[in-house]
Formats: C-alpha cells, sequence, structure tokens
C-alpha cells in the first residue's frame, strides 16, 4: 500500500554546512527562511539533526519556520475527531553549532 504523505521513521543529518548572509525576506519584501516544515504533511516530520553547522550574519527570524497544525486537518476519516498534530512535534536538533 502507498503512501501519499510523509514517512513514520527516519532521520535527516546534516553535517558542517555552513550558512552566510542570509535575511529573513528578500529584496521585494517576501519572506524566506532555510528550514521549514512541508505544510501538507499532517501527522510526521522526520527528526533533522545538524552538526557542526555554522550560522554567519543569518537573520534570527530566518533560521526556520515552524508552523501550526492546520485545523482543517480534523478529519474523522483521517485522526479522528483528533487533530494531526506533526508540525507540532517537528525536532530540529543543532550540536557544535555557532550563531
Amino acid at each position: 500500500m502507498a503512501s501519499s504523505q510523509g514517512t513514520f521513521d527516519g532521520a535527516q543529518r546534516f553535517y558542517r554546512n555552513e550558512f552566510y548572509n542570509f535575511k529573513s525576506s528578500t529584496a521585494e519584501g517576501k519572506s524566506q527562511r532555510l528550514l521549514g516544515l512541508l505544510r501538507y504533511i499532517s501527522d510526521y516530520h522526520c527528526m533533522a539533526e545538524f552538526y557542526d553547522t555554522k550560522f554567519i550574519d543569518v537573520d534570527e527570524d530566518a533560521v526556520a519556520y515552524l508552523m501550526d497544525p492546520n485545523p482543517a486537518w480534523v478529519a474523522i476519516d483521517d485522526c479522528g475527531a483528533f487533530a494531526c498534530t506533526g508540525p507540532s512535534n517537528a525536532l530540529l536538533l543543532f550540536e557544535d553549532t555557532t550563531f
């Protein structure tokens, strides 16, 4: 049985990444983030692990966008009377990181 959304296991690991001169908005005024959640995955987001990462001249509010669960995800056919809370359970781990 194929699934159209997400995964229920796994992790993403990133080593020795460097981010330079990243602003929270573009020259046209559009917001931008280095990291973000997929907007249609309601159930689970894989853990993202970052090791030896450097953020150099990066706006603090440009690092990540973590959203609230969509209230429309409360569906008896999918999650029952329970709201799917994948975005509330996202985990980003940073070790040996400099800001």
